[in-house]
């Protein structure tokens, strides 16, 4: 016997196949997602191929810094936003300073010493981030894109907005080795009370001595492109730490007069 199609089973086909088209373009659209916005994998290992160079692409002839380049010193590798890190040029052999977390090791030393004499003064500094692959910093990224995604904003306006506190993946020094978050163990919060707290308050006084430096101060949040972060710390070695801090600088403003005067 003949079975006879009915409108109903006919839109019951429909929608099945509707259903699977939605699936498959869902799929594609996070492929898309994750093979374009994300195309570096860097597998965790102690050696990491690091170095800073100049993104022209995207960077305006009003902006101060575009003629910054990098120094001969490996210490003073400039990243952000703009200026990306190639997998390629640096390895970098990373050392653990104390609770699972690595850095590089020509900073291990002196950062190990900074904590242990922050403690010696009585007070309690804390690692909550060290290095980090571009796996962990792309998670990072991406998850404060999300937050940022609010209010009516774009996704490219998330982007960029998320992109002034937490580094865009191949763009974080924390994949240099050479930047450790440090907090209060009394106060564990990535904002702007970190700085008030006594750990913090003795590390932004004393960093310098031991080859670091408070990378993004309030003040220069124009020049860094990133917002005030009273607990994220850079080695540059003590030489360069001394005259950043006893002359109220960024690496930025430091790396720029640096040039000048090689060319006068």
């Amino acid at each position: 016997m003949r079975r006879i199609k009915t409108k109903k089973g006919i839109k019951n086909k429909q929608m099945l196949y509707q259903r699977i088209v939605a699936v498959i373009i869902v799929c594609l659209s996070f492929f898309i997602h994750v093979k374009i916005q994300k195309p570096v994998h860097y597998p965790r290992s102690k050696n990491v191929q690091v170095v800073g160079y100049i993104w022209q692409d995207g960077i305006g002839q009003d902006d101060w810094w575009s003629n910054v380049i990098q120094s001969e010193d490996e210490l003073l590798i400039l990243v952000s936003s703009q200026i990306w890190i190639p997998q390629e040029r640096l390895t970098v052999e990373l050392a653990e300073v104390e609770n699972g977390y690595f850095v590089d090791a020509r900073c291990q030393v002196d950062l190990q010493n900074m904590l242990n004499d922050c403690r010696a003064a009585g007070l309690s500094p804390l690692i909550c981030s060290a290095y980090r692959t571009q796996e962990e910093q792309g998670t990072l990224f991406w998850r404060q894109v999300d937050r940022c995604a609010v209010g009516g904003r774009t996704q490219d306006e998330a982007y960029w907005e998320a992109a002034k506190s937490v580094a865009i993946p191949g763009t974080s020094e924390h994949q240099l080795g050479l930047a450790v978050d440090i907090v209060d163990v009394s106060y564990q919060r990535l904002n702007d009370g970190q700085e008030n707290t006594p750990a913090q308050r003795w590390l932004m006084a004393n960093c310098w001595r031991y080859g670091f430096i408070l990378r993004y101060p309030r003040e220069k949040e124009g020049i860094t492109g990133y917002y005030y972060e009273p607990w994220h710390y850079r080695y540059v070695g003590r030489d360069v730490a001394a005259q950043i801090y006893l002359r109220g600088m960024c690496l930025e403003e430091y790396l720029a007069e640096s040039q000048e005067e090689q060319t006068e």
